[in-house]
């Protein structure tokens, strides 16, 4: 569902806090953390990530994808989800972001033993943001705290890092 995949830009970018830069300080538009392994031609951004094996967490120094624009790197990332066979049990999991999530894990995209829980929660969030904008339509919340959060939401899918003390919804 598209509240998950905003939830799952969420959090491979730790709310738009951690996004991947190039070495040249330009975002590297990978809203979801996609790795360059030995078959990507185009160009990298290296950044220390945390990959698990079993429950032994290790700071590894990763290259990732970079695109010249978000819509590159999400249509890249659809693309990388349609072609490979490891992934063929997230599509189709509508909104079921637990099958989502697990698919995805067994496939190696994910290695974090929680990322089930992390990505289930941080839909909820999401979903949270739907609820939000429906009730201050109707007046029943603040204009400006649902317009804070909105905003903050979208910066994280512009690839804009969000600041301390800015609560994305």
């Amino acid at each position: 569902s598209v509240d998950t995949l905003i939830a799952q830009a969420a959090l491979e970018t730790g709310w738009g806090r951690h996004m991947v830069h190039g070495a040249t300080g330009a975002s590297s538009n990978n809203l979801f953390g996609v790795k360059a392994g030995s078959a990507w031609q185009g160009s990298t951004a290296s950044a220390t990530t945390t990959e698990y094996s079993g429950s032994s967490a290790t700071h590894v120094a990763q290259a990732f994808r970079t695109y010249g624009s978000v819509q590159q790197g999400v249509t890249d990332y659809v693309s990388l989800l349609q072609r490979r066979a490891a992934y063929a049990g997230a599509l189709g999991s509508g909104a079921d972001v637990r099958a989502f999530a697990g698919a995805l894990q067994r496939g190696g995209y994910a290695t974090d033993p929680d990322y089930v829980h992390k990505l289930v929660a941080t839909t909820a969030s999401v979903r949270s943001l739907r609820s939000e904008v429906a009730a201050a339509a109707s007046g029943a919340a603040t204009q400006d705290t649902t317009v804070a959060a909105v905003n903050a939401s979208f910066k994280v899918l512009a690839g804009v890092p969000i600041q301390d003390g800015e609560q994305p919804a």
